[in-house]
């Protein structure tokens, strides 16, 4: 008699700073999935591009399905970076104004003793 487990396999430690170079992935797993028959490996890999997030799924020796990221990122018009810059431009004038007052309030406080 037993017993069925459900097996989930990480590489420990796991610690999001750990990256490592395995450019036989692919073939690797190709091999394991077809000495490991009837179990569904999947691989998660982000790089360290910016967009470069993908998952593998091998099966009985085969890659069955594969996931990348495709990341766009549009061009910003010029028009709307000038109206972001102007209104940031307002908000640190602002914040500056609002500087200089509590600057001088605090020399009062410090002239008056």
């Amino acid at each position: 008699m037993g017993y069925y487990t459900k097996y989930e396999i990480d590489i420990l430690p796991k610690n999001e700073d750990d990256t490592s170079k395995w450019y036989e992935s692919e073939s690797d797993c190709i091999n394991i999935s077809s000495k490991n028959k009837g179990y569904l490996i999947v691989v998660t890999g982000k790089g360290e591009n910016c967009g470069d997030v993908w998952k593998q799924a091998f099966f009985n020796g085969k890659k069955v399905w594969e996931w990348k990221l495709n990341l766009v990122i549009p061009d910003v018009p010029d028009e709307i970076k000038a109206q972001f810059m102007s209104a940031r431009k307002v908000e640190l004038e602002v914040k500056i104004q609002q500087l200089e007052e509590e600057s001088r309030r605090l020399r009062e406080i410090l002239d008056k003793d």
